[in-house]
């Protein structure tokens, strides 16, 4: 859509010992190196700390898209949220434990192309490219605080220290 476009960084790698997951990259690089995508698809090569680093704390959305029960940890969405970027995701591990309303958005995981173009198109770049007098999105900022307020609550250290010592190590002593 030319006048609310969308452009779709892809950066991650995939196990040394997962063939499968290399081939699959290396199809997604051939692909989206045809000219169709030139501006639109950019895969960003050399994943590691320091690329991640950067990512969290620049990208507008976090799309996430692990299969059911094979989702690693899910820290990468974690961090993300944590600066405030917005979840686009598929439902698998600490993300089946939110309520998304004004938070982010989850992809059907039965027709998940058809519901990721579909949120992309309807819900999530009408909501972006809508800018209030002051030229940005009310809805969107409140969005985005309430990522941080989830992580910071929900999925933070101290949370998890809490639950160590109230739910484990209290019944023990």
């Amino acid at each position: 859509n030319t006048e609310r476009p969308i452009q779709i960084l892809i950066a991650g790698k995939s196990h040394p010992k997962d063939t499968i997951g290399k081939q699959l990259l290396q199809k997604i690089n051939q692909s989206f190196s045809e000219d169709f995508f030139k501006d639109r698809v950019e895969v960003i090569p050399g994943y590691n700390w320091q690329l991640a680093r950067r990512i969290v704390s620049g990208t507008d959305i976090w799309l996430n898209t692990p299969y059911r029960s094979e989702e690693a940890c899910g820290t990468s969405g974690m961090k993300a949220a944590a600066n405030g970027v917005i979840q686009f995701t598929t439902l698998d591990g600490w993300t089946d434990e939110v309520d998304w309303y004004k938070i982010g958005w989850v992809i059907d995981e039965n027709d998940p192309s058809t519901s990721l173009y579909n949120y992309l198109e309807n819900n999530i770049a009408p909501l972006y490219y809508s800018k209030n007098d002051q030229g940005f999105n009310e809805d969107w900022v409140i969005m985005m605080k309430n990522s941080i307020k989830l992580i910071l609550k929900d999925f933070s250290s101290e949370r998890m220290l809490d639950d160590y010592l109230t739910k484990i190590y209290n019944r023990v002593i």
